[in-house]
């Protein structure tokens, strides 16, 4: 976990997330992480071991160890109760994934038709490529 403040010499800047504004009291402390990871909806902890990586190690006791690589520890946590932030609605994201998918199918679809149509129906006829000029 990391706080998505902003720190500078003189002031602190909130972040913009909100489930990062509810995990920054957690982020920024030092003590167990796993009494708080339920009620921020979090159900697994990646540790990345790097630099002062064991400082942040002793602050997941209580979470069961699933994996553990020289590079990397993976911790469960308990489950997770409801998120902590309301959710916004699939639809939008559902019609805008369906809109991608769209793309390509019809753009398949044009260059059938053209292909089935032969190679002259894609070429315009010779009087409509002309201009007023070459019509005289």
């Amino acid at each position: 976990m990391a706080s998505a403040d902003l720190t500078t010499r003189d002031a602190v800047i909130p972040g913009e997330d909100p489930w990062a504004a509810l995990a920054a009291p957690a982020a920024r402390g030092d003590g167990p992480l796993a009494p708080a990871l339920p009620g921020l909806g979090v159900r697994w902890v990646l540790l990345s071991k790097v630099g002062d990586w064991r400082a942040q190690a002793a602050r997941l006791s209580g979470l069961e160890v699933v994996v553990d690589t020289p590079a990397l520890r993976l911790h469960r946590a308990p489950p997770p109760g409801p998120p902590p932030v309301e959710l916004p609605p699939p639809a939008p994201a559902l019609a805008g994934s369906a809109a991608a998918a769209a793309v390509p199918l019809v753009a398949g679809a044009v260059l059938l038709a053209r292909r089935a149509r032969g190679p002259a129906a894609s070429l315009p006829a010779a009087d409509e490529g002309a201009g007023p000029e070459a019509r005289r």
